[in-house]
């Protein structure tokens, strides 16, 4: 099923959709636990919104701290909510949050607003994509292609290809 391709830490199937055929594993194996989590979970704005203030708040502030208050707050804090951001973006990119995809929309926007880069409507369409094209080679992006995997020798080179595509 899966087959080492030039480096050891890429694996490619030959498994068409992996996602489905692992979810319908799992719903046979615990179909009634797992169907009481699908669906909208307001928690995520229960969580989120006060995440969202609070690096609004800290971004105000910080005119008043020094650099190494600064410097300690930005990585520890900032860091931890701009990542929260990031993972409830795409969450809220499955409709996981409201029940109408336009409250979904917006909440996204709103999230998105701390983090740098404007990315969330951007992100809802690569994301569709990328489950439409779940595990083609050099179609599904979150795939690494033949030749990263064969010329990228590190986690930081794939990093950087990645961060000079999306800027």
């Amino acid at each position: 099923m899966f087959e080492h391709q030039g480096r050891t830490d890429y694996y490619w199937s030959d498994t068409e959709n992996t996602h489905k055929s692992r979810n319908r594993e799992m719903v046979k194996a615990h179909g009634t636990e797992i169907k009481k989590l699908y669906g909208p979970n307001p928690w995520i704005a229960y969580l989120l919104t006060p995440f969202v203030f609070l690096q609004l708040y800290l971004a105000y502030r910080a005119k008043d701290m020094g650099w190494p208050t600064f410097l300690l707050v930005a990585y520890f804090v900032g860091g931890t909510v701009v990542h929260s951001c990031f993972l409830a973006i795409h969450e809220v990119t499955h409709n996981l949050c409201f029940q109408t995809p336009l409250y979904n929309d917006m909440y996204a926007l709103f999230v998105n607003s701390v983090v740098p880069a404007p990315y969330a409507m951007m992100f809802k369409t690569y994301h569709a994509e990328h489950h439409r094209y779940l595990g083609w080679d050099g179609v599904d992006a979150d795939v690494p292609t033949r030749f990263e995997a064969k010329f990228l020798p590190t986690m930081l080179a794939s990093f950087l290809l990645t961060f000079q595509v999306l800027f």
